[in-house]
């Protein structure tokens, strides 16, 4: 369903409803978009919260690396792992999100008893990744999906995904 793509979402929940086939990774592509009421009609119609796309990524993955706090918590209220691991990388949706610094959607999954110090590939939890994140970096500024971006520099302002982590007993070594 190529519409998931530009984040069509009436266009998609019409095409699904008439019951065009979707892709295996419709719900995360859904997610990456923040697209709520299109997960929440593939929830209600059994789609796995936990399955990953051709990727790696799951659906919560995807909606913690682009800041989507609803989609976040249907995800989380859908049995979504907070702990489940990227298979190229191992990062969990907290590694992403600390490295996207989105500090809601950290405070979320930590409340989802997100595991504080899961270790990627390279033996890395999230707190080892936090001082990345918070050096001025690209952002890239999509006014809307499939469309082209802009990139400006950001400053990234007070590691607060850092003490989030901190505050929730992450350890420094």
């Amino acid at each position: 369903m190529w519409v998931l793509e530009f984040a069509d979402e009436q266009a998609a929940l019409v095409l699904y409803e008439a019951g065009a086939p979707t892709p295996e990774g419709a719900l995360a592509l859904a997610a990456r978009g923040g697209l709520d009421e299109f997960v929440d009609v593939m929830i209600a119609k059994g789609a796995n919260a936990n399955r990953p796309d051709d990727w790696g990524y799951s659906a919560l993955h995807l909606a913690a690396k682009y800041g989507h706090v609803n989609t976040v918590r249907k995800l989380l209220a859908a049995k979504a792992s907070p702990n489940a691991r990227m298979s190229n990388d191992g990062f969990t949706p907290l590694h992403v999100a600390v490295q996207e610094r989105e500090e809601e959607v950290i405070s979320v999954l930590l409340a989802a008893h997100a595991n504080i110090e899961a270790k990627d590939e390279h033996g890395r939890t999230p707190l080892h990744w936090g001082p990345f994140a918070y050096t001025s970096q690209p952002k890239h500024i999509y006014r809307q999906m499939g469309e082209p971006h802009d990139t400006v520099f950001t400053d990234p302002g007070p590691a607060k995904g850092m003490k989030l982590l901190l505050d929730a007993g992450a350890k420094i070594d």
